[in-house]
């Protein structure tokens, strides 16, 4: 039940603190989608396809999609340390920009590759050894990696939510305060998968009638799945490390 209550907290600590959220968030969130719009723009003029149709792509184009994954990147985790800031430390943001934490980003950063980079090698390792052994069985393994990739990196999330608020934890720590929480994070990902389904019917149904209307109900979705996303990080370091109770 835990997972469903984890769930169910996180979507409410959104309705309920969605002032707040839109605050912390709305604005840094359009500049994200002006980027990535004048991103997509750029690509038109700068990419082109081939008789073989491959993609070729240019060197200008490159740099603007290294330009906006550093923007991206840097602009989530902004909006993430102050989210999970503003829910565990209460501290209240102060005008359209929430405050800049810099070392709490820098760290964050620096969780969230190291986290990638220990699963991406325990894949790419269990994913070789399962393929020589049983390589036509590997799409079914394919998918067990995938959830065992997705339950490894929300054990080790209380690492990035204790960045934010500037704590000190490690991975054993991390590792030992989120045992017996499998079950739980196994049940968020079904939830999570059946929201991210259902939020996009309203942006796909409008498209018959305003594709306009539908681009907007499509940022708003996309706005909302962002933080709900960070609650239930928040969330789950909250319960298992925090031991705060799920109401």
């Amino acid at each position: 039940m835990s997972g469903w209550m984890i769930f169910r907290h996180a979507v409410g600590m959104v309705l309920r603190n969605w002032r707040q959220a839109l605050q912390i968030s709305g604005f840094i969130f359009a500049v994200l989608v002006i980027f990535q719009i004048s991103l997509e723009r750029a690509a038109k003029v700068h990419i082109g396809i081939d008789s073989t149709m491959l993609q070729t792509v240019s060197p200008a184009m490159w740099l603007s999609m290294v330009a906006y994954s550093f923007v991206y990147i840097t602009l989530s985790i902004w909006i993430a340390v102050a989210w999970h800031r503003y829910i565990l430390l209460e501290e209240l943001p102060e005008g359209w920009f929430p405050k800049w934490h810099g070392m709490a980003v820098l760290r964050y950063l620096g969780f969230m590759v190291l986290i990638g980079f220990m699963i991406v090698l325990a894949v790419s390792v269990f994913g070789f050894i399962l393929m020589m052994l049983m390589p036509g069985a590997m799409p079914i393994f394919a998918i067990f990696l995938a959830i065992g990739a997705v339950i490894v990196s929300f054990r080790l999330s209380p690492l990035l939510v204790a960045a934010a608020i500037g704590e000190r934890m490690d991975i054993s720590e991390a590792w030992e305060k989120t045992s017996g929480s499998t079950g739980a994070i196994l049940l968020i990902i079904v939830l999570q998968f059946a929201l991210s389904v259902g939020l996009q019917i309203p942006p796909n149904l409008m498209m018959f009638i305003s594709p306009v209307l539908s681009f907007v109900i499509e940022v708003v979705v996309l706005w909302f799945w962002t933080l709900v996303t960070a609650s239930q990080l928040t969330t789950f370091y909250g319960h298992f490390v925090q031991e705060r109770p799920l109401v």
